[in-house]
């Protein structure tokens, strides 16, 4: 009996080495991400982990990553971090490249793991798995249920994306809607918002925003929609 628990054990730690869960940092001047362990010299974002999972996810392992991912949500990685500052995660990144399999049982914890996360208010993104992968989320309905929109081609996207809400939550908090038409931004408005933002992303990514936001009334907007990001 004992030497059976002992090889129970031995296979666990066997198949926890066997499975690489990495936190990504970007390269600086680069848009490619990678294991901030091996780069030291790679940054995070603040409010925002990615991870990458090195290996098919199915019921021997997925307790296990689970597990890692709601460590690296908390844990202090020591990289050098950029981008607005928020006291916690408000989204998790998972890249999902090197996936080339989830079984149901996997795929029944990662929809638990999002609704845990929606109660923190904590957002999944999902980043580039594999056309079977994609297919199985499909099938179990785990991409209505994160969202379409939170499904990225790159990790790059993903980021993207989280960072701008991130900045959202710090200078661009919700305003009611007006009710008059006639209090409703025009075309240009709307386009000169948006060119804004996007300059505001740039900014972002590279960690150098100073307290830039958008007001309809700021007379100030026009360099940045000059300026080449």
């Amino acid at each position: 009996m004992g030497e059976r628990s002992q090889k129970n054990g031995e296979e666990n730690l066997e198949m926890k080495n066997s499975i690489s869960c990495a936190v990504l940092g970007r390269l600086p001047g680069t848009t490619i991400y990678r294991n901030i362990q091996q780069y030291p010299e790679a940054y995070t974002y603040n409010g925002i982990v990615i991870v990458r999972i090195d290996a098919p996810i199915y019921f021997a392992n997925i307790n296990y990553i689970k597990d890692r991912l709601q460590e690296y949500e908390i844990d202090n990685d020591g990289s050098s971090k950029r981008g607005p500052e928020v006291t916690r995660v408000h989204f998790v990144i998972i890249e999902m490249a090197p996936v080339t399999y989830i079984d149901p049982s996997a795929i029944q914890a990662l929809k638990d793991l999002h609704q845990e996360y929606k109660l923190r208010d904590i957002q999944i993104a999902i980043s580039n798995p594999n056309q079977l992968v994609l297919l199985t989320l499909a099938r179990s309905g785990t991409i209505d249920l994160i969202g379409k929109e939170w499904y990225f081609v790159r990790v790059h996207d993903a980021v993207r994306v989280c960072l701008q809400q991130v900045q959202n939550l710090n200078e661009f908090p919700k305003k009611p809607e007006p009710s008059l038409e006639n209090n409703r931004p025009g075309h240009f408005q709307k386009l000169l918002k948006q060119r804004t933002e996007d300059f505001c992303i740039s900014q972002l990514e590279s960690g150098n925003l100073q307290n830039f936001t958008f007001s309809d009334d700021n007379t100030h907007l026009e360099p940045p929609l000059l300026r080449k990001c």
